[in-house]
């Protein structure tokens, strides 16, 4: 048989259309257009989109009629010997008159609907079926030819990488939904348990005991869950759904710093925070906590730099908690400078024990007045609203209690729009 040449016009609009379909990100106006257009291109009175289910059922996701409208009792309308030999066989049929083909005319959905002209062709993305188009035509036999055959192919190619990366898609946003629901639902109940602790105070001990279960456990999940999707372990992100893990990787860790922050402050309060200090060189420890804020992520107008003096005593500290007051203070200083530079350094004072003074000095917006005595306190944060909703209003309260842990004092010097500088001194004879 002379196949006949592929209508030029009708293979652009066909690559129009899938340009279209491989904007579209949601699944079911995915499977809307694609049937609707699939008929379009064809001429054919009915079409169907069908896709599998993981048991193999065949689940007709799109039933039209040309006119749009929308077909009942799909099963019982279509040759299941067309559609189960496409699917089977991974390759398209067109019949030009069924009802006279060897291989279906004894079929009974061939007889009982007396069916003509069917085309069926499979939806086959990185080699895996995901299920077929069918179309019809019962009142003209020969109505489809290799010219509708060869763009409806190619189309259908275009379509099947479509809806699996829509079907990804759906996957990726519920499980991100449900982990959300779950962090919200976790962060609801350590709200509602930590305003019954500001009320009642017997319910300290409790909520020290529950949060690590309530909060961490749903937030490890939560870590696993994105990192696999990070890592591709169920297959390629489109740039959306990068952002999406993205964006729930931040609030997740937000979630986690606010969790630590709470728990901290819960030690802090019921006295059962310990602290392990021990003699430590202040100039190799500084050192190893400036190339850990090195690899923070810093604007690109921002320079982070050391200034240490030379000969620094020894100091007597917890190595795990005076890292958690100096990264505090960094990441305040990386909050809120967005140019100029950022400055760890230390230096002796002069006292009637000697003090080596710590601290953060940053370019950034500076501080209010008004703020200054109260920035320490618990829920108490500075800046604007925006910076406020990214924080806990409880590191530099925490900041304050471990400092004090190790009878130290802590303190800020700040000027609106002249950037601030935190500092903290601790006793060279580490009390």
């Amino acid at each position: 048989m002379v196949q006949e040449p592929i209508n030029l016009e009708l293979l652009l609009k066909m690559v129009e259309i899938s340009q279209h379909m491989a904007e579209t990100r949601e699944l079911k106006p995915l499977l809307d257009y694609a049937m609707d257009e699939a008929i379009q291109l064809t001429g054919a009175e009915r079409g169907y989109l069908i896709l599998l289910n993981q048991d193999n059922t065949l689940d007709f996701r799109v039933k039209r009629a040309k006119d749009g409208f929308q077909l009942t009792d799909p099963a019982d309308q279509v040759s299941h010997s067309v559609l189960d030999k496409v699917i089977s066989t991974g390759r398209p049929i067109i019949l030009r008159n069924t009802a006279e083909h060897p291989d279906f005319k004894l079929s009974t959905s061939v007889i009982r609907l007396r069916l003509r002209s069917i085309m069926s062709v499979p939806l086959i993305s990185r080699g895996v079926t995901l299920g077929a188009l069918y179309v019809e035509n019962r009142s003209i036999k020969g109505q489809f030819t290799q010219n509708s055959l060869s763009p409806l192919i190619l189309f259908a190619n275009q379509a099947a990488v479509a809806i699996e990366n829509a079907i990804l898609n759906e996957s990726l946003e519920a499980k991100v939904t449900a982990r959300t629901a779950e962090l919200e639902q976790a962060m609801a109940e350590l709200e509602h348990r930590w305003t019954e602790a500001v009320e009642f105070n017997r319910v300290w001990s409790l909520l020290s005991s529950t949060i690590a279960h309530d909060i961490r456990a749903p937030l490890s999940v939560i870590f696993t869950a994105l990192d696999q999707l990070n890592e591709r372990t169920f297959g390629e992100l489109t740039p959306d759904q990068d952002m999406v893990v993205a964006t729930a990787q931040r609030s997740a860790r937000h979630a986690l710093t606010l969790t630590n922050d709470f728990f901290d402050l819960i030690k802090l309060e019921m006295k059962k925070l310990t602290i392990y200090p021990e003699m430590v060189d202040t100039h190799s420890y500084l050192l190893s906590l400036y190339e850990i804020g090195r690899a923070m992520p810093w604007s690109q107008g921002v320079r982070f730099e050391l200034e240490l003096e030379p000969n620094l005593p020894a100091l007597k500290f917890d190595l795990t908690r005076m890292q958690q007051v100096i990264i505090n203070l960094l990441s305040n200083a990386l909050k809120f400078t967005q140019r100029g530079k950022v400055t760890l350094y230390a230096q002796t004072r002069q006292s009637h024990q000697g003090e080596v003074v710590i601290g953060v000095r940053d370019t950034g917006p500076g501080i209010d007045p008004a703020e200054l005595e109260t920035i320490f306190e618990r829920f108490r944060q500075a800046g604007n609203a925006e910076m406020r909703r990214r924080g806990s209003g409880l590191g530099l309260a925490i900041c304050k209690e471990l400092v004090e842990l190790h009878q130290g004092k802590i303190w800020v010097e700040s000027q609106p729009n002249a950037g601030s500088d935190f500092k903290f001194a601790l006793p060279i004879s580490g009390g």
